[in-house]
């Protein structure tokens, strides 16, 4: 079993975004916890939207 490129992008992107709100938590920077859910569902929408599935191609 395979995994698409699209779920990679999204696992990563996610995990880039809990690093981005942690490394802003560290500057002293309070984000409030619906804008982390924001900043999730735009980072893994658009990594789905970019990255392109062999098996649809």
């Amino acid at each position: 079993m395979t995994v698409s490129p699209k779920v990679t992008a999204g696992v990563l992107a996610s995990a880039l975004s809990t690093l981005v709100v942690w490394g802003a938590s560290l500057a002293g920077v309070e984000v409030p916890t619906v804008v982390q859910g924001a900043i999730i569902t735009i980072l893994v929408a658009a990594a789905g939207y970019f990255v392109s599935d062999p098996a649809r191609s």
